[in-house]
This record gives structure tokens, sequence and C-alpha cells, in this order.
């Protein structure tokens, strides 16, 4: 396997869709950290830019996939069914991925959502291209993220909280044993330059800080504007064991905001894991329902499209026929009148 320079020291962001990963990427990046060599284009749902490689993104989606997975699904992912051979290749392409997008660059800022659930999968492929890591794990209210997600992609809230329970559960027991920074969304919002300096300290890099103009510039990046959705109090809801759990778990989170080693809330987010993978179990008939629907759906879509095409390239060649068919009167009349012109003396 080809290595990159161990100097290199990467920082990996790690949260739930539409929890401030994007503005957090956006101002690592103006403080010094290198983005990729692609980036994925803004969106209205994200105006200043994801500040994530599509390039990761699909193959992602592709390692969700092989263990028979999608970026919704609530349940447990486990690297380990991914067969042999498929999982070797997926390594491999992981790591070369790393090395095409980020070259020679020693502050890589990687970022996709989907790299929660799979940091298991990941941590190897790190140390296959010479990388030393380091996590940032941006929080937001799981109600402001579920109705966020409501609006941009029709998913109901109830679902939005699980989600963000499976991620953030997730993202925080894969990365025990790294350096790692905690960020309650709402506070870098409000106090961008503290929550910042805080980051540096906790993950002990000190390029964050080598320039106050760097400074300034993530600074004004980062803006109360980005906030679409707020909640300043406890929500009730018809899933009301999800909701309370949420709230259990969002509680602890904003502890290791300010002490990412407190071992009581350490405790509690392990019973509260335990609690959650009992109830994702319990719902597991429900789920399998579900994705067969979803393959049905799939299916059913790429048969149409295929029709669809099909008519498409038939129109396009009718169209063909009645212009040549237009045409062809014509062509005989020039053809005729040319020959007649020729043949007469000059």
């Amino acid at each position: 396997m080809c290595n990159l320079e161990p100097h290199v020291s990467a920082i990996v962001v790690l949260g739930m869709h539409r929890s401030g990963t994007s503005s957090v990427a956006g101002a690592l990046i103006r403080l010094g950290g290198n983005a990729p060599a692609h980036l994925m284009d803004p969106a209205p749902c994200n105006e200043r830019g994801f500040w994530e490689s599509p390039l990761i993104m699909a193959l992602n989606n592709e390692i969700l996939e092989a263990a028979g997975s999608h970026w919704a699904d609530c349940r447990r992912f486990d690297h380990r069914r991914i067969a042999g051979p498929v999982a070797s290749e997926l390594r491999a392409r992981s790591a070369a991925t790393l090395i095409s997008e980020f070259g020679e660059a020693a502050r890589p800022v990687v970022k996709d959502p989907r790299m929660c659930r799979l940091l298991d999968f990941w941590k190897p492929v790190f140390e296959d291209v010479g990388w030393s890591t380091r996590v940032v794990l941006p929080i937001r209210s799981p109600f402001e993220v579920a109705r966020s997600l409501e609006t941009r992609d029709g998913m109901v809230a109830g679902v939005g909280r699980l989600l963000w329970l499976r991620y953030v559960l997730d993202a925080e027991a894969r990365s025990r044993g790294s350096l790692r920074s905690f960020i309650e969304w709402s506070n870098l919002l409000t106090d961008r330059r503290g929550t910042l300096e805080q980051v540096a300290a906790q993950l002990e890099v000190s390029w964050l800080l080598s320039s106050d103009e760097a400074m300034t510039d993530a600074d004004a990046f980062v803006s109360s504007e980005l906030r679409h959705f707020e909640s300043s109090t406890r929500e009730t809801a018809a899933d009301s064991i999800a909701s309370q759990l949420a709230d259990a778990v969002y509680d602890q989170m904003r502890i290791l905001a300010d002490d990412p080693h407190d071992s009581l809330a350490l405790s509690r987010l392990d019973e509260s894991r335990s609690q959650f993978e009992a109830s994702v179990s319990f719902l597991e008939p429900i789920l399998r329902e579900q994705d067969d629907e979803r393959i049905r759906l799939r299916r059913e879509l790429a048969a149409t499209q295929t029709r669809l095409n099909s008519c498409l390239d038939r129109m396009a060649e009718l169209e063909k026929q009645r212009a040549a068919a237009r045409s062809a009167p014509w062509r005989r009349l020039a053809s005729a009148c040319l020959g007649h012109a020729r043949s007469q003396p000059a």
C-alpha cells in the first residue's frame, strides 16, 4: 500500500446531517486545514458549501450498500458483513481516494456525515495512508435536526430523531481513544472565536490559532444566518421514548463539549446506547419491510427510466425521419434544376 508521509495529521469532522458539519469544516479550512481536490457544489439547503468530497461521499454510499445499508438506516452498521474480496477492494479504493483528493496535504479536513457510522471501516484506511487523525464532533439539538430533515427531505420527524441517535451515538463510541473536541453548534454561532480556540486546545493543534487574519475569515464565514431552525424549549412528540432518549443523549453530549473526558457522561452514554440498540432491535421487522419496499421502488424506477429512455430514443429517430422526409422533395427539385442547368449550352 502506498503511504503518505507520517507527519500528515487529519481532522475528521463527524456529525449527524444538518448538524453544522459543513460550517465547522469550512471554518477549519479557513484556519489552515486542507480541503479535498473536489468539492460538492453548494445547494439551496447549504448555500455556503458542504466542504466535502463527492468522491468520498459516493464511496461511503457504496460501503453502506455493500453491507445492506443506506444513509437513512437507523440500524447498526457492521462492516464485517461486507464480503472479504469486496471489503479489500473498497479499502484499497478508499486509500487511493484519500491520496488523490488530498495529495501531499499535511492538514486534511475530511467530512461526510456517513463517517459517523463508518469510522470502524475508515480507521485502518487512515493507517494505510500514514495519517494520524483527530476528531471534531458538532452537536445540534435532535429536534432542530429532525425539523431540518423534514423540510429538506420530507422525512418524518420521529425517523429524524432515530437517525440523530444512530449517528451521534456511533460517532461518540467509535471515536473514543482519539483526540477529539465536541462542539455545541449553537455555541459556535454565538461565540465563534471562543469555540474554535477551545477546539484548538482540545485537539492540540496550534495551527488553528496561527493567524489573526484567518480567524477573522473563519469568524465571518460562520454566522447565525446558517441557522434556519431553532428549538429553545424541549418538545413533546408522539414517539416519546425516542424523544426522551434523544434528550438524554443530547444532555450528555453537551457535557462532553465542556469536558471530552467526563467519565459520568461517557457512562450514561453507554447506557443510552444499550437502550437504543434494544429499541432498534425491536423495530427490525418493520425496518426490513421498509428495505424491501425501497428496493421494489428502486427497481420500478429503473424500469420506468429504461422505458422512458426507449421512448425518447424512438421519438428522436422519428424526428430524424420526419425531417428527412420534409427535405427530400426539395433535394430532388434542387438536383433536377442543377441537372437541367448543366445540360444547357453555355
